[in-house]
């Protein structure tokens, strides 16, 4: 396990609210304090799937004390879907036809914004060491939170990415009509580029026209970055207005995903 950044500390005099993000290849938290709608400390541990168990337990034990009074939990694995609410019931059925993962609990939102349900699955011990401390604890998928936040592009066509140190999670517009949600591992640029390239060509989104908004971990200056610049004529980073950081010196692009959770939490 490594620590990416760990900013801020315990400063908050209200009662918070513990923000828990949990993907396959990191976990990220916050503590939020919604009476002042800030964060007062803030963590990105990157980890192999394997130690999400034996983190999230020690996470729970460390924080299920009185300081803080509630969990919000936002699932960043990419067993996924987004259906109509036409699907109704049957949202089951298809999740687990295309997911067969029993080991799993299959949760659900409803993202009334757009007219869709994402179902998605969280495995089932990390889902109980949650709900053992937080009995409360509410849950979403990274894909809704990102939804429900505006990202600050009118553009019709476009392509909102975030990145983590292994994977990234893409949310495509078409005409302003939801297209793709997915989450795809990189492991060099060159793997990025070739995804994009691939789900223009299977839109029909001009890489001349279509808006790339970056978010997560990368820098301006990283050959990632580089590599984008490229093949894109319009990248925007990501800047999260929604809640006060602490202080820091890290791109604030950095930190989108946590700002989507908490404005989904105030």
């Amino acid at each position: 396990m490594k620590t990416i950044f760990d900013i801020g500390g315990h400063s908050s005099t209200n009662k918070q609210i513990l923000l828990l993000e949990i993907g396959a290849d990191h976990i990220y938290y916050a503590l939020f304090d919604p009476v002042e709608n800030r964060i007062s400390r803030m963590v990105h541990l990157e980890c192999d799937e394997s130690e999400l168990q034996d983190k999230v337990t020690a996470l729970m034990k460390e924080y299920g004390s009185s300081e803080i009074f509630s969990c919000y939990v936002s699932s960043a694995f990419p067993q996924a879907l987004l259906l109509p609410f036409s699907a109704g019931k049957n949202h089951k059925e298809i999740l687990h036809a295309v997911y067969d993962e029993p080991a799993s609990a299959l949760l659900k939102d409803d993202i009334n914004e757009w007219q869709i349900q994402n179902v998605y699955l969280l495995p089932a011990g990390i889902l109980e060491s949650i709900t053992s401390v937080f009995p409360g604890a509410t849950f979403c998928h990274a894909y809704t939170s990102t939804l429900k936040t505006y990202n600050g592009v009118n553009a019709e066509d476009q392509i909102a990415i975030h990145f983590t140190t292994k994977k990234f999670q893409v949310l495509v517009k078409k005409n302003g009509t939801l297209q793709l949600a997915q989450v795809y591992q990189y492991v060099s640029p060159l793997d990025v580029i070739y995804y994009l390239l691939k789900i223009c060509s299977e839109l029909g989104l001009e890489q001349s026209k279509v808006y790339l908004i970056v978010s997560g971990l990368i820098e301006k200056d990283s050959a990632l970055y580089k590599q984008l610049r490229d093949y894109f004529l319009h990248i925007v980073f990501f800047e999260p207005v929604a809640v006060k950081l602490p202080e820091h010196d890290l791109p604030v692009h950095f930190f989108t995903s946590l700002n989507n959770l908490a404005a989904c939490a105030s």
